[in-house]
């Protein structure tokens, strides 16, 4: 008798459109700011803001790009 009026007592709850808040990954330019302490996308010169144009980790462009800026130098052998 008891376990019949145990399914009476249940109220359900519908969840699905529950949405919880998510707290965003900060950007890389973010956590460079906060470790470096300068913004890394403002320009030393103007302070105007800098965007981003492209992104690679491809080490020949890489390395070709810091060759032409005379800033490349060849890992030493150990």
């Amino acid at each position: 008798q008891d376990d019949e009026n145990i399914n009476d007592e249940i109220e359900i709850i519908d969840v699905s459109d529950y949405k919880p808040r998510k707290i965003p990954p900060p950007t890389w330019q973010e956590c460079i700011k906060k470790i470096r302490e300068v913004d890394p996308q403002e320009c030393p010169y103007c302070k105007a803001e800098m965007k981003s144009i492209s992104f690679t980790n491809e080490r020949p462009v890489i390395e070709k790009i810091l060759e032409h800026l005379k800033l490349w130098e060849e890992p030493q052998r150990q």
